[in-house]
């Protein structure tokens, strides 16, 4: 609470535009013009930019000068830090920086060229001396990380199932038998860790049909019953998916699995997309509480939900899964 407290004072008093340090930018790029774009959407950051020094380009707002005249500018306005991107400089000249940084007691950082990973998340670990980048940092694949959320998963689910579904389920299973002839639960394959295949159990929103398998449920969808719409807006269908959690199957809070068909087809449109399946899929996730659920005809609104669940796979945290649960609770109770 503490640190909590400290940190959003630190980001009040930088957005007054205190505590800032000046930098500088070497070598003016894609990467570059990413890096602007990040310290002006950010000011509690800390960050004032003073100008890029780039021999390519003529003077402007931006560009003061070439790279011979970043000396006499660190100097004259007591710049604090110095990035290189290093995909602009040559080798001489990113080592001249760095001894003149050396004498003059400034931080140098320096964007790696890595234009065509620019949206995975890397690791930077040392063996010895030799620095070695891992690609795409998953900390989910750390034991105790792994270990939290797999306690959090059973205690939660076990939870819900004794003191809600105890009661729930069987009360629902006698208004499915009355509405529609068919068995209470449905069972699907979907794909699930490492793309391994588990049965998703749901109860039975549709009439008895053919398609389930194959055919996604749409708007207006004539399959459902009139008592699955219900269940349906109120995500009543998907309580017994708590049994596929303490299964170990599933997760409370990960990329919602797909039917075998969908993920054979996503697979083959996004590069990425079975990125989603290096974790537990969830009942809910972060995609599901940013209104990216439901029907994906659109592939652009399926390529968002992609980008996101790999966001959430890359930056997990235990306190983002109590934060999407929370919301996950919220959505349903304005759904009333």
């Amino acid at each position: 609470m503490w640190r909590i407290v400290i940190i959003n004072c630190i980001k009040m008093y930088r957005k007054l535009g205190y505590n800032y340090r000046k930098v500088i930018i070497a070598g003016y790029g894609e990467s570059a013009e990413d890096l602007l774009d990040f310290f002006n959407k950010h000011p509690e950051h800390g960050y004032r930019f003073m100008g890029a020094f780039d021999n390519r380009q003529s003077r402007n707002d931006i560009v003061k000068g070439g790279l011979a005249d970043i000396e006499s500018f660190v100097k004259e306005n007591s710049i604090d830090e110095i990035y290189c991107s290093a995909s602009v400089l040559k080798n001489g000249e990113l080592s001249s920086l760095l001894d003149f940084a050396d004498k003059s007691f400034i931080l140098i950082k320096i964007i790696p060229d890595l234009t065509e990973l620019r949206n995975v998340k890397f690791k930077l670990d040392l063996y010895g001396n030799l620095p070695v980048m891992i690609y795409r940092s998953i900390p989910l694949d750390d034991v105790i990380n792994m270990s939290l959320k797999r306690c959090f998963d059973v205690a939660f689910s076990f939870f819900i199932c004794c003191f809600l579904l105890s009661w729930l389920i069987p009360l629902l299973a006698i208004l499915i038998k009355l509405n529609s002839k068919g068995p209470v639960f449905f069972k699907q394959e979907r794909s699930g860790l490492n793309n391994e295949d588990f049965f998703c159990l749901k109860l039975r929103t549709m009439y008895v049909n053919q398609e389930s398998d194959t055919k996604q449920a749409s708007l207006n969808d004539h399959r459902i019953t009139s008592l699955g719409l219900f269940l349906r807006k109120f995500n009543l269908d998907e309580l017994p998916q708590f049994i596929n959690v303490l299964l170990g199957e599933m997760s409370v809070v990960g990329p919602r699995p797909h039917m075998l068909k969908h993920t054979e087809e996503y697979s083959m449109l996004f590069n990425d997309y079975l990125v989603r399946h290096t974790i537990k899929p969830g009942i809910t996730g972060l995609s599901q509480v940013n209104g990216l659920r439901g029907e994906t005809i659109d592939p652009m609104k399926m390529k968002k939900r992609v980008k996101m669940d790999i966001y959430y796979i890359e930056n997990w945290t235990f306190f983002m899964d109590i934060k999407i649960i929370i919301k996950s609770v919220f959505a349903v109770q304005k759904s009333f």
